[in-house]
């Protein structure tokens, strides 16, 4: 105790915090090496503000704890497992090579389940996209669940909230939930009506602590048999409004079959954590109305991969790292950012110098001043690693990958750190040629509207702007 003689309590008390601090990062939290480093600099050598920019945007213990309380609360009040079951492998895949191993890693490593006789259809327009859900939810009987990262209070999202409304007045339950950043600007009393109608909502994460972890998926559950996934949230520049980011490119997946239940599963997971327990007792009893018997209308198998804060696993980066790594002749990327962490990029550059043909397309509109000179910096080192990469004449928000025109996968995560670490995110898995074929049409259709950078061009930028990258990138993990 020599040490802290001659210090004040509130000396003391900071010095304290600042090793249990420490003590968590290091141990209890297990961040990676690059990450726990960082924070335990900024922790010892800004005592007290330190800790303030820790547990607002690096503490995620709270959200392991919970998670972990609420699984465990599913399973002993009515078995509920994440896991549903583990469906024999008595199909086939359409494909003319075998994934098993992917399979397999995807079911060990992030409890994700195969499931057979999906059905899928592909949107790449806000209009036809909404077009087709709205249908679809005027269509329930039952149930309607709905999670946006962001809901916009605008035309799209006045006629989504009304419609939910008149569904809720009819006796189908409806849940809304949405983030806490992504929809900052849309205040709780833009869903009052839904609310009055007899429709549950949950804003997420909504304090300040919670700000730099999001829940950015994209999830909508019809009747437990319809599901949509991917990268558009709902807002009137989701179907070509904006003024700056235009024409907007996104893709979005209409799902039914086996999968439904696990996009389900997830929702529910999410919901329960947001909740209080004495919020729930009434969805306890409601359940089977949202896990149907299943239905089996197509052929393709599907993967649902889910990942967030509350686990160390980063599932959606090594899934991602899988289906890279996997990749023999060709590999093609859609993301409006590319800010990947060093093994990404060392996957990437790995596969290109294998002789794969990896083409990355972005937008050429940036989504803002830094995320353009940080994505810069990393474009630098995928062009001289001889990856192809295309810019879009316009705003790409589309978060898809497709490996050697057999395996396809469309989500909510980008191609960044913070989809990998921070954020709430999920993807499907397609495994099936016919529907990898779809979207490498898409992607080649969408190369009619592209760029290509070119390298030599690339690198003569300026000392400034070169300069500019480096900051940014350091800022990286937290755009």
């Amino acid at each position: 105790m020599h040490g802290f003689e001659g210090r004040t309590p509130v000396a003391l008390l900071l010095t304290i915090l600042t090793i249990l601090s420490i003590i968590a990062i290091l141990y209890f939290e297990r961040k990676n090496y690059e990450s726990a480093a960082g924070w335990v600099m900024i922790v010892a050598a800004l005592p007290g503000l330190g800790l303030l920019l820790y547990l607002i945007f690096g503490d995620t213990m709270r959200y392991k704890l919970n998670r972990l309380f609420t699984s465990r609360r599913l399973e002993k009040r009515y078995g509920f497992s994440q896991k549903l079951m583990l469906l024999s492998r008595t199909d086939r895949l359409n494909t003319s090579r075998d994934y098993d191993d992917m399979i397999t890693f995807n079911f060990r490593y992030n409890r994700s389940v195969l499931s057979f006789g999906n059905d899928a259809q592909i949107f790449t327009g806000g209009e036809e996209k909404f077009a087709a859900l709205f249908e679809d939810i005027r269509n329930a009987r039952y149930s309607v669940n709905v999670l946006y990262y962001g809901f916009h209070q605008d035309a799209v999202g006045r006629s989504l909230v009304n419609l939910l409304t008149e569904k809720a007045g009819a006796g189908v339950k409806v849940n809304l939930m949405f983030d806490g950043v992504g929809s900052f600007f849309t205040p709780n009393r833009f869903f009052r009506e839904l609310t009055e109608a007899g429709g549950r909502l949950c804003r997420c994460r909504p304090g300040l602590f919670d700000i730099n972890f999001r829940n950015h998926r994209k999830i909508v559950t019809i009747d437990g048999r319809i599901a949509y996934t991917g990268g558009m949230n709902v807002g009137d520049k989701y179907i070509g409004r904006h003024r700056v980011k235009s024409p907007w490119r996104d893709t979005q997946v209409r799902i039914t079959g086996p999968a439904v239940s696990q996009l389900q599963a997830v929702f529910f997971e999410d919901w329960m954590c947001q909740n209080r327990p004495k919020k729930l007792e009434g969805l306890y009893n409601e359940l089977s109305l949202y896990f149907p018997k299943e239905e089996h209308p197509g052929d393709y198998a599907v993967q649902i991969v889910h990942g967030g804060p509350e686990s160390d696993k980063e599932s959606i980066k090594m899934s991602y790292l899988k289906m890279i790594t996997s990749a023999r002749k060709q590999l093609l990327i859609q993301s409006p950012y590319v800010i990947p962490d060093s093994s990404i990029l060392d996957a990437l550059r790995l596969s290109a110098a294998s002789g794969v043909d990896v083409r990355i397309m972005i937008p050429a509109v940036s989504g803002s001043f830094f995320l353009k000179y940080a994505t810069d910096y990393y474009l630098d080192k995928l062009l001289d690693a001889g990856i192809s990469v295309y810019r879009y004449h316009g705003y790409v928000h589309a978060k898809t990958m497709v490996c050697d025109g057999e395996i396809a996968c469309i989500g909510s995560a980008n191609l960044d750190m913070r989809s990998f670490r921070y954020d709430d995110e999920i993807c499907a898995y397609f495994y099936d040629a016919d529907f990898a074929q779809e979207n490498v049409d898409v992607f080649e259709e969408d190369l009619r509207a592209c760029d290509q950078m070119r390298y030599e061009e690339f690198k003569r930028r300026g000392v400034w702007r070169k300069f500019l990258e480096g900051v940014m990138h350091i800022f990286a993990p937290l755009m």
